[in-house]
């Protein structure tokens, strides 16, 4: 069993929350697990109906509350709040604290103007916008199957393109939405000739934007390039290269331009993820089992958001530890994790992903031997590893693999004849075999009545002992 406070351990460890040494909770009474050892990333394995969820992702979500702890939690379970208002009410901690984001509540985050509004340093700059949109981009063609390499001169240029309608409307002063970046880029001068047509100039918004700029701006420095791009470059491109760096960018733009997403990602803004720095939960509750695309896509932008926000914050003036949860992780992995998670340490951000098995995650990776790469990647920059019942032989290898092999004495018999007399003789042989064998991992028992509602679990911290041993086999008990 587990402890959440130890009471007996003569170990000295930090009261304070906010710190590294805070021990979140113990495995046993004298093997904690504080925040550090949560910002080093979690990643939790389980067969459908093993336990991981009520078992110890429970036991582990329940801790960062009770701990005061602000974070993310994406959603797949049409259930998923009800999860978590139940882990508030356990705790005693004021339903207030959870912010649901969904298109029944007020909550809107237009997330491009927010990135361009960034005044700490490093916020505001076009080049990082277009790098956010095509994040979402990558995760978007992800999602539909496409694993295919773009080719460079098509991404140069379409990233040329949104870079200059970006800069245009920064230039121009007006709020940055979806929809403008559209009505710029379709509207934009198609050949030299049309620059001097009075309908072209009277309709496009292009124009206007063009025009407004230069009053502001006058023709010096980076507003000059901007112009000569929609004046003199982007009429003169031929006209199916236009066509195909166009339908790049407007292949993701019209699915975020409609519903929902355009409503609550497009608009306003009356919520950013910095609410999460102090105390509040965010659950995006748009699951995938009700939304699919939709409420994937809208989750990928919070994950994203999120963890950039987590990057620029003064760790100096404000230190909370924050947490980043994904159950059924598989469908939230971008590329951009793997990076994060290496300084997440330095931005108190605890990481925790459940997923079923590891093809599930080459698979939501894009699949390849670049998926896979990107796999171990980020499997190695998650430190803490809980492993319950699990019938992928995949992953139970993974497991014994990751746990390693020991010394073990085994004993063999035989007989033998001495002095012409016959006797049994024992002996005890040295040999390196797993600590854990791959089968025990299918034998975990998974909760319910019939296990006195409690779950096993093998638990592995990288570079760490737990009871003196390499892992320590757990048992959370079902609340």
């Amino acid at each position: 069993m587990l402890w959440r406070k130890n009471k007996s351990s003569n170990i000295n460890r930090s009261d304070n929350p906010h710190s590294l040494d805070y021990p979140i909770l113990w495995w046993t009474q004298q093997d904690d697990w504080t925040v550090r050892d949560a910002c080093e990333g979690t990643f939790i394995l389980g067969s459908i109906g093993s336990g991981k969820t009520s078992g110890s992702g429970s036991f582990i979500a329940k801790s960062f509350i009770s701990a005061g702890y602000g974070g993310l939690v994406l959603t797949v379970k049409k259930d998923e709040l009800d999860v978590w208002k139940k882990y508030c009410q356990f705790t005693g901690v004021p339903l207030d604290n959870l912010i649901t984001m969904c298109p029944e509540n007020k909550w809107h985050f237009n997330f491009l103007d927010y990135e361009l509004s960034r005044t700490s340093r490093g916020g505001g700059f076009t080049q990082n916008l277009v790098s956010l949109f095509y994040e979402i981009m990558d995760a978007f063609d992800k999602g539909n199957g496409s694993t295919s390499a773009r080719d460079p001169y098509w991404e140069r240029a379409a990233k040329e393109l949104l870079a200059n309608s970006i800069e245009l409307i920064r230039l121009s002063g007006e709020k940055l939405t979806i929809g403008l970046l559209d009505e710029i880029i379709l509207s934009a001068p198609m050949s030299l000739e049309i620059i001097h047509s009075k309908d072209w100039q009277k309709f496009s918004t292009c124009f206007r934007l063009i025009n407004e700029s230069q009053i502001k701006h006058g023709y010096e420095g980076d507003a000059n390039e901007t112009f000569k791009y929609w004046l003199n470059r982007f009429p003169t491109l031929a006209e199916k290269t236009r066509s195909v760096v166009v339908s790049t960018f407007t292949s993701i733009s019209n699915f975020l331009l409609r519903g929902v997403l355009n409503d609550m990602f497009c608009q306003d803004t009356n919520f950013t993820p910095e609410l999460c720095h102090h105390g509040a939960i965010w659950v995006v509750d748009m699951p995938v089992e009700l939304f699919g695309d939709v409420g994937r896509i809208a989750q990928i932008i919070c994950k994203i958001m999120f963890q950039r926000a987590a990057k620029e914050r003064d760790i100096n003036n404000n230190d909370l530890p924050i947490f980043l949860w994904a159950d059924e992780a598989q469908h939230f992995f971008v590329s951009q994790d793997i990076m994060f998670q290496s300084t997440a340490r330095s931005t108190r951000t605890m990481s925790v992903y459940l997923t079923q098995n590891l093809p599930l995650v080459y698979m939501a990776l894009g699949g390849g031997p670049q998926a896979d790469n990107e796999a171990r990647a980020l499997l190695g920059n998650l430190k803490t590893k809980i492993f319950h019942q699990n019938d992928c032989t995949i992953t139970n290898m993974y497991g014994a693999e990751l746990i390693s092999k020991g010394t073990t004495y085994r004993m063999s018999f035989g007989g033998q004849t001495r002095a012409g007399e016959t006797g049994d003789s024992y002996n005890w042989q040295e040999i390196e075999d797993w600590l854990v064998k791959p089968q025990v991992f299918q034998s975990l028992q998974t909760g319910g009545p019939r296990n006195n509602n409690c779950v096993e679990g093998i638990v592995f911290v990288s570079g760490r002992t737990i009871g003196g041993n390499r892992y320590i086999k757990s048992v959370f008990k079902q609340v």
